[in-house]
């Protein structure tokens, strides 16, 4: 599964994709299989 990581502040190149392990559901949890996706300058800027 790919996954886009924020280790740090900065421009869209800051942004990296890598691969992580399926995460393993439990009981009422669902998995949302995404294909397109936001992210905002306010996101990284409070949470970088």
């Amino acid at each position: 599964m790919k996954a886009i990581y924020v280790t740090r502040y900065g421009d869209p190149e800051v942004l990296e994709v890598v691969d992580v392990p399926e995460p393993v559901l439990g009981k009422r949890q669902i998995k949302i299989n995404m294909k397109v996706t936001g992210y905002n300058f306010h996101d990284a800027a409070t949470h970088g």
